[in-house]
């Protein structure tokens, strides 16, 4: 929605079309950001939490039980790869939301009538 109101500023008679387009390449960079940022602190959060056997012995049973219902084993879900692995997947639906959600900010900006 910055990168609309901006723009609008600018240039007052900008399409939506554009104003489309700056939201999405302003939520794509946003959201590659926080993925590489959460990814590169993966190394640096587990030891703080006390490692892979600090929250196994935290887990809740019913928790450990859904997880080896699905097939996995939980020292593997928690080990430092697959909280890694878990990380990725979440830095991916951080790019695809924040993407989609600067897109709508700016039409939405863009749509509303001007104040004066």
């Amino acid at each position: 929605m910055l990168a609309a109101y901006l723009q609008m500023r600018r240039r007052p008679h900008t399409s939506k079309q554009r104003l489309a387009q700056l939201g999405f390449l302003a939520g794509l960079v946003t959201g590659l950001v926080d993925g590489v940022v959460g990814l590169a602190t993966v190394p640096l959060a587990l030891p703080m939490t006390g490692g892979s056997e600090a929250i196994l012995a935290q887990l809740p049973p019913s928790l450990a039980d859904l997880i080896a219902g699905l097939g996995l084993a939980p020292a593997d879900v928690f080990s430092t790869a697959g909280i890694f692995v878990l990380a990725a997947l979440m830095a991916l639906l951080t790019i695809v939301l924040a993407t989609l959600l600067a897109t709508l900010g700016s039409l939405i900006y863009a749509a509303t009538p001007a104040r004066r």
